[in-house]
């Protein structure tokens, strides 16, 4: 059928009236039909800068861990059993992406699972520093086992550092490769320059020695001379 056919077959003094087509035979639709009519309109946000959706904030800059499972992770009592241990892990693992180094942290539990036995003790950690020429390095262990290791080539500037203060850095470190360890539990640290069991007690401290001295502060160990 033309257009043509179309305009002719019209009265040309009354053109049609499509205005009231709508009303009469299409209805208006309610925003209620967006819905089912079992929704639950507490769950229904509009118009936000992030909601929680399985375990995690979305941000318009990215996902978050939520606060609330986060608490729940800190709050969990301590595990007695190899089940316990593995309702934990798999709790800790969820947000192991936002973790650096997870595998490292988490490598205890995961050591009991294989082993099928869970043993607390409480005897106190040990960290061993030693400082050289060209490198520093260290051994974070327990009940007299290794449990890491640590290590790292010198730079030209700190190759220049006086043996007290290579000795120190080493200490500097290891407690901040080792800082989930130790930061909650009290320690043993080792050295061989005796020197450094007094850092504590200085007064009047270069600005690199007090910067070093505020960050091990954070900590609680006593310091022994060990014969290297």
């Amino acid at each position: 059928m033309s257009a043509s056919f179309i305009a002719k077959s019209l009265p040309a003094d009354k053109p049609p009236d499509y205005s009231t087509l709508h009303k009469e035979e299409t209805p208006v639709r309610s925003t209620h039909t967006c819905f089912p009519p079992t929704h639950n309109g507490k769950k229904c946000h509009f118009l936000m800068t992030e909601v929680t959706f399985l375990g995690y904030i979305v941000t318009s800059s990215g996902i978050k861990m939520d606060p609330t499972k986060v608490k729940a992770i800190i709050s969990w009592p301590t595990p007695s059993t190899i089940l316990d241990i593995r309702s934990f892990h798999g709790l800790t693992s969820f947000y192991r992406r936002f973790i650096w180094n997870f595998s490292s942290i988490i490598a205890p539990l995961t050591e009991c699972m294989k082993d099928g036995r869970l043993t607390w003790t409480s005897e106190a950690a040990k960290v061993e520093c030693d400082a050289s020429g060209v490198g520093i390095g260290g051994v974070l262990s327990q009940t007299q086992r290794p449990i890491a290791f640590f290590s790292e080539k010198l730079n030209d500037a700190r190759r220049k550092y006086s043996t007290y203060d290579k000795e120190f850095y080493v200490i500097v470190c290891s407690l901040d490769t080792w800082r989930h360890y130790l930061l909650s539990n009290e320690f043993v640290l080792f050295s061989d320059h005796e020197a450094l069991k007094f850092i504590n007690g200085q007064h009047k401290l270069k600005p690199r020695h007090a910067k070093w001295v505020e960050f091990i502060q954070a900590f609680s160990f006593v310091i022994r001379h060990k014969v290297g």
